[in-house]
């Protein structure tokens, strides 16, 4: 029994497969060193190097907002290829370098902490140490951290491997890429790690209404912005409970400037609950329960639609611009014409062209042309009009009033030019008093036209 032991310890040193029944994919079934040559060994290599994106327009950018996305990303590739396994895949790094090296061929433990929750709290040095100890040998982290290496520079678009590759010295060793120190290259690239950066990203924090109104109100992106923020502090160490506590106030009030009047209305509720003790929520809770509300009046499509009051006045308002428009245009047009029945003549009847009188039992009858009532003017009538005939003439004046046809004559040649006389002192009277009226009418015009 013990024979056999030693041979499958010297088996394994010597790089040969082992199998591991348990595993739940194909790359964790194969412990130890992969055997390149193999058609297995080739095809865990060759799908744990493609890029973490389908979409090569997609790829990872360097741009901070799109960092937490690229290391989820990473982790499910870990996940499949034995990456992320607590305690013994390469994204957990010793947190005492120097010691873990010096006692790395002892029976030994060490403590680790995981690189992906933890890049902010782990220094450049003490990750590029501990992969240079043994990218140049033959063994499985070897490989693993090979493989990443190029699965992280197959997931850079063009310009994020540009801000990368003026850093080789910084993950290469001996000429091999080591995908651990490159890694924490791309995200100090990516945000720089300093205490300065833990405050800002605090302060973003503190002021994510603001984010909210520049989004225009997209409750989906203000909750991942939020999560990207807390992911990137606690990756830092930093004490993230009271953030969270904060966070709930703030986002109540970030929340509630959102341009749907519903949405307000639901948050504003749950934030009334969770004052008076009767609802305490929780940051998660919150989050969920405004993303929940937001997704659910999108799909009903009544997100930003106007309540009843303003569809009220937007009627109202349109009503109102219609009836002004069409008193508008018939300003424009003008009265309107009357019809082919109703039209005014120009042309004289003969009665009135040729001055026929009236049969005698009609003298003092009246006669109407284009909205004028005639009556005969003559001495049997009671005028003192002759016309051309000295018979009489057909006039608008009653007999009575009749003042003779000299005076008519005289009465046309003062309204072609003459001046009228006026009392001294008075001048200027009549034309006054006229434009007063003419005001009049119109202040009359403009209420007849406001009370339709």
């Amino acid at each position: 029994m013990a024979a056999s032991e030693d041979d499958e310890s010297e088996r394994e040193e010597a790089g040969e497969r082992a199998t591991k029944r348990d595993a739940m994919t194909p790359a964790e079934a194969h412990v130890g060193v992969l055997d390149m040559y193999s058609k297995a060994g080739a095809s865990i290599y060759n799908k744990a190097t493609q890029s973490l994106y389908r979409d090569d327009a997609n790829c990872f950018d360097c741009e901070s907002e799109h960092l937490n996305g690229f290391l989820n990303k990473l982790e499910q590739r870990g996940m499949m290829y034995g990456w992320v396994e607590s305690g013994v895949g390469i994204l957990w790094i010793p947190k005492n370098v120097k010691e873990a090296i010096q006692d790395r061929h002892s029976d030994a433990f060490y403590d680790t902490v995981y690189l992906l929750e933890n890049y902010g709290s782990i220094s450049h040095e003490d990750i590029f140490t501990w992969e240079k100890s043994y990218i140049n040998h033959v063994c499985r982290p070897a490989q693993d951290s090979l493989m990443m290496a190029t699965c992280l520079m197959q997931s850079l678009t063009e310009r994020g491997q540009q801000k990368v590759q003026i850093w080789k010295e910084d993950y290469e060793h001996k000429g091999r890429m080591c995908g651990l120190a490159l890694l924490k290259v791309i995200i100090r690239e990516t945000a720089i790690d300093t205490e300065a950066t833990t405050m800002t990203i605090r302060q973003d924090l503190q002021n994510v209404k603001d984010y909210l109104v520049s989004l225009n109100s997209d409750i989906t992106k203000v909750n991942l912005y939020v999560r990207t923020k807390l992911d990137a502090l606690r990756a830092r160490r930093a004490n993230t409970k009271n953030m969270e506590e904060d966070l709930v106030v703030s986002l109540f009030t970030a929340y509630q400037r959102a341009s749907d009047k519903e949405f307000c209305d639901y948050i504003k509720q749950i934030k009334n609950s969770h004052e008076d003790g009767t609802r305490t929520v929780n940051l998660t809770t919150l989050m969920q329960l405004a993303a929940n509300k937001y997704k659910n009046l999108i799909q009903l499509e009544q997100w930003n639609a106007p309540s009843a009051q303003d569809e009220q006045i937007v009627a109202l308002v349109s009503t109102t611009v219609a009836k002004m428009s069409q008193k508008a245009k018939k300003r424009k047009e003008g009265p309107k014409s009357a019809s082919k029945g109703e039209k005014k003549s120009n042309k004289k009847p003969d009665w009135l062209f040729k001055q026929i009188p009236p049969p005698a039992n009609q003298m003092k009858s009246t006669r109407t042309w284009n909205d004028q009532t005639y009556r005969w003017c003559s001495k049997e009538t009671g005028g003192k009009c002759k016309g051309k005939d000295g018979k009489g003439a057909w006039r608008t004046h009653a007999a009575n009033e009749c003042e003779g046809d000299g005076n008519r004559q005289r009465s046309k040649s003062s309204k072609k030019g003459k001046s009228i006389k006026t009392e001294p002192g008075r001048e200027g009277s009549k034309g006054k008093l006229k434009l007063s009226k003419s005001f009049q009418a119109m202040a009359a015009s403009d209420d007849d036209s406001a009370s339709t």
